[in-house]
C-alpha cells in the first residue's frame, strides 16, 4: 500500500474510529457502572440499548444516504447541493426519531414486557427507558450533522464532540447513579439522565462550532429546508433501501435479544456484558468503512472508477489486517473485562465465551461493513444491500436462533455462534458484487454502465 494512499484513508479512518471508540468507551461506562448495581440492572440497560439501536440503525441508514451523496456532489465540486441534502436527513430523520421517542415514552414497560418475563428487569428498564427516549432528538440531529461533516472531509469535529460526550456523561453516571458531590442516589434512573444531558450537551456545542467556523453544515435554516424535488427523488431511490436494509437488521438483532432473554437472565446479562466490547472493537476498525464510504464516493463522483475500484480492494484488505490483529487482544483482555461487572458466576462464565466467539467472527464482521456499507453503498448500490441483509438475517440468522436456543436447547455461545454465520454468507455475496463493478455508479451525472 503506497504512503498517498495510507495518509488518506487515515485521515478519515483515524478520527472516525476513534470517535466509535469514544462512543463504545460511553456505553461500557454506562455497562461497568450499572453493572455494581447486578444482574437485573444490567440486563434492563442491555434491553433497552437493543431498542435505542433499531432508532440508532434506522438513523444511520438516512445518514448514509446524507454521506453518499455529500460525498459525490463534493467530489464533483457542486457544493451548494450539500444543503439540500442535509436538509432531506434532517426532515426524515425527524419524522421517524420523534414518533419513535414518543411511543417509547409513554409505552416503555410493554416494550420491556416483549423481551423478558422477569419483572425486576421490566422495572428498571422501564424508568431508564423512558428518561433516555427524551435524549433521541439530540442524538439524531448530531448523527446527520455527523455525517455531512465526515463526507466533507472535516472528521475532527464530531470525534472531539463524542469525546466531551464520554467525559461528561461519565462524570454525571459517578455523580448521580452513586449519589456522589452531594446529589441523590439515583441508581439506573442516573444513569439515564446523565445519557439525555451528555447528548444534548454533545449536539449543542457541534451545532455552536460548525457555525462559528463555517464549517459545512452552517447554512440559513431557508436554505437547509428548500427542498430540490428532483433531488428528493433521487436521494429516496438511493436512501429507502439503505433505512429498509438497517431496520430489518436492527429488528433482527432485537429478535435475537428476544431469544437470549427467554433463555434466562443469566444469558441474557451474559449478551449485554459483551456488548460494550463488541462496539469498542468494531469502533476501532469503523474508520476504515466510513473511509470506503468518503474516498469511494469523492472518486465516483469525480467519474474516477478505476482508481475507486483500486481503493475498493486496498480498503478490504486494510480491514482484513487490523481486525485479525485485534481478534487476539480481544481474546486475551476478554476474563479482565469481565472481571468488572458484580454478576453470578454463571453470568461471567457465559460473558467470556460469548466474548470468545465474538473475537473470531469479528474479522466477517467488520469485513462486511467495508464491503457492503462502505463500498457497495458509496456506489448506490443500496437495492441489492437490501436483498442480501434482509435474506441472510431474517432467512437464516433468525430461524438458526430460535432452533438452536429453543429446539435443541444449546448454550447461549454456541446460539450466538450460529445465528453470526450469516455474516459469513453475507460476505460470499458482498465480495462477489464488488468485483462485478455493478456498483461503480455515478449518481450525480446520468448513469453509464460500465460493468463491462
Amino acid at each position: 500500500m503506497d504512503k498517498t494512499f495510507l495518509k488518506t484513508v487515515l485521515a478519515i479512518a483515524i478520527p472516525v474510529s476513534l470517535q466509535g471508540v469514544i462512543m463504545a468507551s460511553l456505553n461500557m461506562t454506562d455497562q461497568v457502572m450499572i453493572g455494581q448495581l447486578g444482574d437485573a440492572s444490567i440486563s434492563a440497560v442491555g434491553i433497552s440499548n437493543k431498542l435505542f439501536r433499531i432508532l440508532l440503525f434506522v438513523l444511520t441508514g438516512i445518514a448514509s444516504g446524507v454521506s453518499i451523496y455529500v460525498a459525490q456532489y463534493w467530489g464533483s465540486k457542486d457544493r451548494s447541493r450539500v444543503r439540500h441534502v442535509l436538509g432531506l436527513g434532517l426532515v426524515i430523520g425527524g419524522a421517524i426519531c420523534l414518533p419513535f421517542a414518543i411511543m417509547t415514552f409513554f409505552f416503555n414497560e410493554h416494550i420491556m414486557s416483549l423481551f423478558t418475563k422477569d419483572m425486576a428487569i421490566i422495572e428498571a428498564g422501564s424508568i431508564y427507558l423512558q428518561i433516555v427516549s427524551l435524549s433521541y432528538i439530540p442524538m439524531m440531529l448530531t448523527v446527520i450533522y455527523s455525517a455531512v461533516l465526515r463526507s466533507t472531509r472535516h472528521a475532527q469535529l464530531p470525534m472531539i464532540m463524542s469525546g466531551v460526550s464520554v467525559g461528561l456523561n461519565v462524570l454525571l453516571n459517578y455523580m448521580l447513579i452513586f449519589g456522589n458531590f452531594g446529589l441523590p442516589e439515583l441508581g439506573i434512573e442516573g444513569a439515564a439522565v446523565g445519557t439525555f444531558i451528555a447528548r444534548t450537551i454533545e449536539f449543542a456545542m457541534m451545532l455552536a462550532i460548525i457555525y462559528a467556523r463555517r464549517l459545512p453544515g452552517a447554512y440559513s435554516f431557508f436554505d437547509v429546508f428548500q427542498i430540490d424535488k428532483t433531488l428528493m427523488k433521487k436521494f429516496a431511490i438511493t436512501t429507502y433501501p439503505i433505512v429498509l436494509t438497517e431496520f430489518f437488521w436492527a429488528t433482527g438483532e432485537a429478535t435475537y435479544g428476544v431469544v437470549y432473554g427467554r433463555m434466562g437472565t443469566s444469558e441474557i446479562t451474559a449478551m449485554a456484558v459483551s456488548e460494550p466490547i463488541q462496539l469498542l472493537s468494531i469502533g476501532l476498525a469503523s474508520g476504515i468503512a466510513s473511509a470506503a464510504t468518503v474516498l469511494v464516493g469523492n472518486l465516483l463522483g469525480g467519474n474516477q472508477n478505476d482508481e475507486a475500484f483500486l481503493y475498493a480492494k486496498r480498503l478490504f484488505k486494510m480491514g482484513l489486517i487490523v481486525t485479525i490483529s485485534l481478534s487476539g487482544l480481544i481474546i486475551l483482555c476478554a476474563s479482565v473485562y469481565v472481571s468488572l461487572y458484580q454478576i453470578s458466576p454463571e453470568a461471567h462464565d457465559l460473558s467470556i465465551a460469548v466474548i470468545i466467539v465474538f473475537a473470531l467472527l469479528f474479522w466477517v464482521k467488520v469485513s462486511n461493513m467495508i464491503v457492503a456499507h462502505g463500498v457497495l453503498a458509496s456506489g448506490g448500490d443500496t437495492k441489492y444491500l437490501f436483498v442480501i441483509d434482509t435474506t441472510t438475517t431474517w432467512g437464516f440468522g433468525v430461524p438458526v436462533a430460535f432452533i438452536s436456543a429453543f429446539v435443541f436447547g444449546l448454550p447461549v455461545y454456541w446460539v450466538y455462534f450460529l445465528l453470526t454465520l450469516e455474516e459469513v454468507i453475507r460476505l460470499g455475496l458482498g465480495l462477489r458484487r464488488l468485483y462485478s463493478k455493478k456498483w461503480i455508479r455515478n449518481l450525480v451525472e446520468p448513469q453509464k454502465d460500465i460493468s463491462g
